[in-house]
C-alpha cells in the first residue's frame, strides 16, 4: 500500500465527524468538490469504500467506521505529543521563576544555573532568595515553579524531594577554639554564639536538635544569613 498523505486523513476525519462533505469543506475553507476529490483519492489508495453518499449526508460504511475510530485515536495521540513538545519548547525559551534559600543560592546555585544555561540558552531564570516559609508561600500562590531549600517539618501541602545533604557545622575562631576533634551540641554552651535568626530553616533545625538534647542555646547575636555570621 502506498504512503497516504496526512491531509487526506484529516479531510476524512472532518467529513466523518460532520457527516457531510459540505460542512467539512466549510471548516477547512475548501470547496465541497475538493473535499469529495480527496475522499475519493483516499478510497482509491486503500481500495475500500468509506462513505455512503446521499444528497444530504455522507454516512460511514462499516469499514469507514473502523478507520475513523482508529485514525481519531491516532490523531488524538499525535495532538497530545505536539502539545507536550510545544510546552517543552516554551519552557526552553521562556522564563523560569524559582525560590531558593539565600545560603543555598550563594553557595550552590551558581554552578547549577550555569549548566542549565548551556542546555537551555534561550531561557531566562529569575531567582527569588527567600526564607523557606516565605518561599513556600510564593510556591502556594504559583508565583514560582519550585523551591530549593531545607525541608520544613509537618508540611502536608508540599512534596519534597531530597537532592543533596548539606552538613551543619560550627565555625569557631582559632584563638578561642579549644582543640576538640569533635563537638557536641552541649559544647557550644561554652562559646559566645552567633546564630541565624528564627525565621530561617537552619535555626529551626538547631532549636529542634538542642531541645531534643535538653539544652538551650542563647546567642549573643542573631543574623539572617550565614555570610553575615561569618
Amino acid at each position: 500500500m502506498p504512503s497516504i498523505n496526512l491531509k487526506l486523513l484529516q479531510t476524512f476525519l472532518l467529513a466523518a465527524e460532520n457527516g457531510s462533505f459540505r460542512r467539512a469543506a466549510e471548516e477547512s475553507n475548501r470547496s465541497p468538490s475538493a473535499v469529495s476529490m480527496q475522499i475519493r483519492d483516499l478510497e482509491e489508495q486503500i481500495g475500500i469504500s468509506l462513505f455512503i453518499r446521499t444528497a444530504q449526508r455522507a454516512s460511514l460504511t462499516p469499514e469507514g467506521q473502523i478507520l475513523f475510530e482508529e485514525i481519531a485515536n491516532v490523531m488524538s495521540q499525535v495532538q497530545t505529543s505536539l502539545d507536550r513538545l510545544t510546552e517543552v519548547a516554551a519552557r526552553r525559551k521562556g522564563k523560569v521563576q524559582i525560590a531558593c534559600a539565600p545560603t543555598l543560592a550563594a553557595s550552590r546555585l551558581g554552578d547549577i544555573l550555569a549548566t542549565f544555561k548551556l542546555r537551555y540558552p534561550r531561557s531566562i531564570v529569575e531567582v527569588i532568595e527567600s526564607p523557606p516559609q516565605a518561599a513556600l508561600g510564593l510556591l502556594q500562590q504559583q508565583e514560582v515553579e519550585f523551591y530549593i531549600g531545607p525541608e520544613l517539618p509537618n508540611l502536608t501541602d508540599f512534596q519534597f524531594e531530597s537532592i543533596l545533604d548539606d552538613p551543619l557545622m560550627a565555625c569557631i575562631p582559632t584563638e578561642i577554639y579549644g582543640g576538640e576533634k569533635k563537638l557536641l551540641l552541649s559544647d557550644l554552651l561554652r562559646y559566645p554564639l552567633i546564630l541565624l535568626n528564627r525565621k530561617t530553616a537552619v535555626r529551626g533545625l538547631v532549636d529542634r536538635l538542642t531541645a531534643a538534647e535538653g539544652i538551650e542555646l542563647k546567642p549573643q547575636y542573631e543574623v539572617e544569613s550565614a555570610q553575615t555570621a561569618v
